[in-house]
């Protein structure tokens, strides 16, 4: 019985040494532990910032493509009105050159009343109702102004998206 108490008593001792063992195990383990979570709080954070972010750029994405909706449709009511109209018609805020009815030809005797074929014809061939080419050329300079601010208009709505 003596030797049994001996050898309970040397396990005892063993297991009483190694103690501070576990402690140290135990305290390097909670403090693994502690960081891994702090990590994880870390990227969940940086991640709802991100969210957060790429929130406010959808939404000035949607309103610079409502502005370029706008500016569309705009842009197309104005090019219909330009082609539309008889001569070149002034778009708002657009500086479009007018259009100049062609002279009428010159006449050698005396005042003679206008015929309604030469009343009716603004190119000079005699042809009623059609447009004359200065007209043309006019609305032909009218649209592609049309379209240089229109494109102006895209840029500077893709300007203010990419800042």
């Amino acid at each position: 019985m003596r030797v049994e108490c001996t050898n309970a008593a040397l396990r005892l001792r063993m297991e009483i040494d190694t103690i501070p063992e576990y402690i140290s195990m135990y305290h390097a383990e909670r403090s693994a532990l502690k960081a891994k979570f702090l990590d994880k709080d870390q990227h969940i954070a940086e991640m709802a910032q991100l969210h957060e972010r790429q929130l406010k750029q959808l939404q000035h994405a949607r309103e610079a493509l409502e502005q370029l909706a706008n500016d569309n449709r705009q842009l197309r009511r104005q090019l219909r009105a330009l082609t539309a109209a008889p001569g070149v018609a002034q778009a708002p805020g657009v500086a479009v050159p007018m259009s100049t009815p062609a002279p009428a030809p010159a006449t050698a005797g005396p005042e003679q009343a206008p015929t309604e074929a030469s009343a009716g014809a603004s190119d000079g061939a005699g042809q009623p109702g059609l447009p004359s080419q200065a007209s043309q050329e006019g609305a032909s300079a009218g649209l592609s102004m049309v379209r240089r601010v229109a494109s102006g208009m895209v840029l500077t709505s893709l300007k203010c998206y990419w800042a």
